[in-house]
């Protein structure tokens, strides 16, 4: 939940005039209406650092970290299975085996 609630923060500071929202955006640096542009937070811990991106540069960067994140935790999209520990042929007991054993 750190995400919602830095976009609670961000929203905040932008309602209450601390920050303000660009037209154009960081990455390509073309302009768009107010509304249209997107907080992109890098990092949920600094809620009011973020990147001010356009409907397009930001549906690339979260491709980019959902990608990141799958290959973190070993998702393989294709086949709809966890890669790693859980994949065919891999025996816990085998691996273990003589730990329990007195």
């Amino acid at each position: 939940m750190p995400d919602k609630k830095a976009n609670i923060i961000l929203r905040n500071a932008i309602r209450l005039k601390k920050i303000i929202k660009p037209n154009k955006c960081d990455k390509c640096g073309l302009e768009f209406e107010k509304r249209k542009i997107a907080g992109h937070h890098n990092d949920y811990r600094k809620p009011l650092k973020v990147l001010w991106l356009c409907p397009a540069c930001h549906t690339k960067v979260e491709e980019k970290r959902n990608k990141k994140i799958q290959f973190k935790i070993g998702f393989d999209k294709r086949r709809n299975k966890t890669k790693g520990l859980f994949k065919k042929g891999f025996d816990t007991r085998r691996n273990y085996k003589g730990i329990n054993q007195f």
